[in-house]
């Protein structure tokens, strides 16, 4: 048994999400549109600034019943004792809005640990590492045709499926690449390959990392998609650099990390080739590309693109997706499906979500 030590690093080549599952409310942070900031309170501090200008009782009347009202709404009827000056000094951190449509909108937030620090878990780069290795272990033909059978036959049943109880029934299938049976005296043993693969939490992020970005889709014309509701996400900005420290057991990884980078990359280029070039906005992204976090797409998150070739894919996706959103006409997608592509805008610039460029030392 050899033990294979090394630290992962990601360079985010467009902006990344990785959701704490919460979300803030326009009672919950500031909008300064002259700075173009959303301010992020910082709980503590800001109760004690509330108890210094006595201002707790109108405050706590104000979070019971705030009607239409916003936070900035609040504080503009007490601009007698709140001052614009005083903000920073019970705000956490700052966010840049641009041009970004804040009326009705909340903020989802970036995952942060018990010190307000953001960070992306392990567990959710091991996960993206997980499904490329299935997809790689699919395309060398470890697959069983009776899987991808069963499969097909739940996508085109008259039952009645979410896309979320098909995915899951699909990966339980599929999961049994990433297993090994063996006997050992009298009793099997399960093996599982993913339980050699370590992934620490990655390195603290700090909030000037942090950028405001909202959700587009984008149509197979090139056509913005409208939305009536904008999703407002927390994201590293482009060019934010996070390390996680790994380890990798030979003797339940049948891998080395440089033969994973390989099927990292090689999966982005098939997730270019059948996807993102069926689209008119091309890009030049970096050799080695890992997908990553929320809002990258139904595609980089599923493999029914490596189970099937792109015509089969595309037919058994648009099915899937009908089922979970009949009145998106799902089944009327052609060319590829689905067929809004997830991206967003930075800096006055479009650009897809989640991707990394990936790269790895030897320790």
């Amino acid at each position: 048994m050899s033990i294979q030590r090394g630290t992962i690093k990601l360079k985010a080549v467009t902006p990344v999400f990785i959701g704490s599952g919460q979300e803030l409310k326009k009672t919950e942070y500031i909008l300064d549109r002259p700075e173009g900031k959303a301010y992020i309170l910082d709980v503590e501090k800001f109760f004690r600034y509330l108890l210094q200008k006595n201002l707790q009782k109108s405050y706590e009347e104000f979070i019971l019943n705030p009607g239409t009202k916003s936070l900035k709404d609040w504080m503009i009827e007490n601009r007698t004792q709140i001052k614009r000056q005083d903000i920073k000094s019970f705000c956490a951190y700052s966010l840049d809005i641009g041009n970004l449509d804040m009326r009705r909108s909340g903020i989802k937030t970036f995952l942060k640990d018990g010190y307000g620090q953001a960070y992306i878990p392990g567990s959710s780069l091991k996960g993206a590492l997980r499904t490329i290795i299935l997809y790689y272990q699919i395309q060398n033909g470890k697959l069983e045709n009776n899987v991808k059978e069963a499969i097909s036959r739940d996508a085109f049943s008259k039952e009645k499926l979410s896309r979320r109880r098909f995915l899951k029934s699909a990966a339980e299938n599929v999961e049994e690449l990433l297993e090994e049976t063996k006997t050992i005296g009298d009793e099997q043993v399960i093996k599982k390959m993913m339980s050699g693969l370590s992934i620490s939490d990655s390195n603290s992020i700090k909030s000037s990392n942090l950028v405001l970005c909202q959700k587009e889709d984008y149509g197979i014309s090139g056509k913005k998609a409208g939305s009536r509701i904008p999703i407002l996400r927390e994201c590293l900005k482009p060019g934010t650099e996070i390390a996680f420290e790994l380890s990798l057991n030979s003797e339940k990884v049948p891998y080395t990390m440089e033969e994973i980078t390989e099927m990292i990359c090689d999966f982005f280029q098939n997730y270019q080739s059948v996807y993102l070039n069926m689209f008119p906005m091309k890009v030049n992204y970096p050799e080695c590309v890992l997908c990553l976090g929320g809002g990258v797409g139904f595609i980089s998150k599923t493999l029914l693109y490596g189970i099937y070739d792109t015509k089969d894919a595309t037919r058994v996706t648009k099915e899937i997706l009908n089922k979970q959103f009949p009145k998106h006409n799902h089944l009327q997608d052609k060319k590829v499906s689905p067929r809004m592509r997830k991206m967003t805008h930075f800096q006055g610039q479009l650009y897809d979500m989640g991707l990394c460029a990936f790269t790895w030392q030897n320790k």
